[in-house]
């Protein structure tokens, strides 16, 4: 939905632009309707292309930034002293992130998940203060006031951007830190408990209804594999979408893909199911001519997500999460009697206790087996 509407006194009236759609809302302000009419037009439709497309409606296109006010020289010299590339707890958090994310952040796998959150943190209240200066009791109050509107994993994984902060400005320039005399003020600070594991399993009516869902969709061809392939096999949404030409083996035996570099940085081997086969085989038909390096899929991560929740919502399982997906393929390979180290070995889990989470044994398969005789 978009709008214009008329502010301000009579001979100098000020005309609104608002558009509402697929869960965004931008406004700005024009002095002439016009203006603004053609303002709303061109957002409207850059929201809808991302429901034809699949890429991202950024609103910050579409809002010129505000020219910050002019810093005093005072202020001008210590912010020049203040980006000498030499850390120091004098360092606003601002900077201490942007030295972190120009060398420690393309070291992590989860590296697009942690630069959003590091994003965050250059956005808050903490971006101007200098490090030596956030105690424990500011951050105590930071996850108190997260914690009513974020669940206790988010707000946990939010905190821990700035903990790996911290710790590697406190550790010896002999261990690639910044040899900073400075504490972790996270270390002193009770973060929520998260209490419990998530038991959503998927049962064969549900399953039916979303794939139904999912091949009336756009991108069905591509989307309905993809999911193939959660449910079958527990792979993580990257790993799915990464797979190329080359990790794709095919033996007497059956298909298998091969991930030279997954999130806890192991190579493994994943094992397809016929049923898997069977889901990915046109997709490798139409890349079998062209160069090793070639993905199997073509559709974004922003994609499956946006039309897994259509095609959730159309099934009718508001409360169906995609991460459940790999939940429920690692508990169906537990009630297909796979040993812990064969299922470690398909979902890529480093540790056991990790893995045991995702678990969720059916009521059926455990009375099953507790009338087996041995």
């Amino acid at each position: 939905m978009k709008q214009i509407q008329k502010r301000g006194k009579v001979g100098a009236w000020k005309y609104t632009g608002t558009v509402r759609l697929n869960g965004h809302s931008v406004s700005l302000t024009f002095p002439v309707r016009s203006q603004a009419k053609e303002w709303t037009e061109r957002v409207e439709r850059a929201i809808k292309d991302e429901l034809a497309t699949g890429k991202p409606f950024d609103k910050y296109d579409y809002i010129p930034k505000k020219t910050a006010p002019a810093k005093s020289k005072k202020a001008q010299r210590e912010d020049e002293r203040l980006q000498d590339a030499t850390p120091s707890i004098d360092w606003t958090l601002s900077r201490a992130i942007q030295e972190y994310k120009l060398t420690e952040l393309d070291k992590l796998k989860g590296f697009k998940q942690a630069l959003l959150r590091l994003n965050a943190w250059q956005q808050s209240r903490f971006s101007e203060m200098k490090l030596c200066e956030i105690t424990p009791h500011m951050i105590a109050e930071w996850v108190k006031e997260r914690s009513r509107t974020k669940s206790p994993s988010t707000v946990r994984n939010d905190i821990y951007r700035i903990s790996a902060i911290y710790e590697i400005a406190g550790k010896p320039v002999t261990k690639h830190g910044w040899g900073l005399d400075i504490s972790n003020p996270v270390k002193d600070v009770a973060l929520p408990a998260v209490h419990g594991n998530r038991q959503r399993r998927l049962n064969k009516y549900e399953e039916e209804v979303l794939m139904d869902a999912i091949a009336d969709g756009m991108y069905a061809d591509q989307m309905t594999p993809f999911m193939t392939l959660s449910i079958e096999t527990g792979m993580r949404k990257s790993e799915i979408l990464s797979i190329t030409k080359d990790e794709i083996s095919r033996t007497k035996r059956g298909w298998s893909v091969t991930k030279k570099d997954t999130k806890n940085g192991h190579r493994r081997v994943v094992y397809l199911s016929s049923r898997a086969v069977q889901a990915v085989q046109p997709l490798y038909d139409g890349i079998k001519a062209k160069p090793d390096n070639t993905p199997l899929f073509s559709i974004s991560s922003h994609t499956v997500e946006n039309w897994f929740v259509r095609a959730r919502d159309k099934a009718g399982l508001k409360d169906l999460r995609l991460h459940d997906l790999r939940h429920e393929a690692v508990s169906r390979l537990a009630d297909k009697g796979l040993s812990v180290g064969a299922i470690a070995n398909q979902s890529g889990h480093k540790s056991m206790q990790t893995l045991l989470r995702y678990v969720n044994a059916s009521e059926k398969d455990i009375r099953a087996k507790l009338e087996q005789d041995i």
